[in-house]
């Protein structure tokens, strides 16, 4: 999962959001919420371009969100939450770090961080709808079960 994330993130978003539509410094930080995103918005003669980037943010680490309580890597939504976040800073870390020593990098953005965290809580939303569901149906057959006994 992370390979991928890596993969779309450092090369085909990269190459199709910023050095292709906009020239951008790429050594920047945006501590500005949403600045980045109305920029684009902006900006951008093809919206398609805007709303790319807002969705493919948004559901990039949805599955990261699911998956840490799926495979009990944390136990609670309040641990997958803190869990999704830092994970998302640690990839905005990487990705100043990578500007500041690699020609080419990418900046860092708070719009990055708040989509990617907002995406865990989509993940981890599903995960809890997926259970409450799931036992509701596991209750539906043990009634069914108790009264054809």
């Amino acid at each position: 999962m992370i390979f991928v994330h890596v993969m779309v993130t450092w090369l085909y978003i990269d190459q199709y959001f910023t050095r292709f539509y906009f020239n951008v410094s790429f050594h920047q930080i945006n501590l500005i919420p949403f600045k980045t995103l109305g920029n684009v918005y902006a900006i951008t003669e093809l919206p398609g371009v805007y709303w790319k980037q807002f969705i493919g943010n948004l559901l990039l680490l949805t599955p990261l969100g699911y998956f840490v309580l799926r495979l009990r890597i944390v136990e609670g939504a309040w641990k997958a939450f803190l869990f999704v976040f830092l994970f998302t800073m640690g990839i905005e870390c990487l990705q100043f770090i990578k500007s500041i020593f690699i020609s080419g990098g990418r900046s860092t953005d708070i719009d990055d961080v708040l989509l990617n965290t907002l995406g865990g809580l989509l993940g981890i939303a599903a995960y809890y709808i997926i259970q409450k569901i799931s036992s509701i149906k596991k209750e539906k057959q043990q009634s069914v079960q108790i009264r054809g006994s």
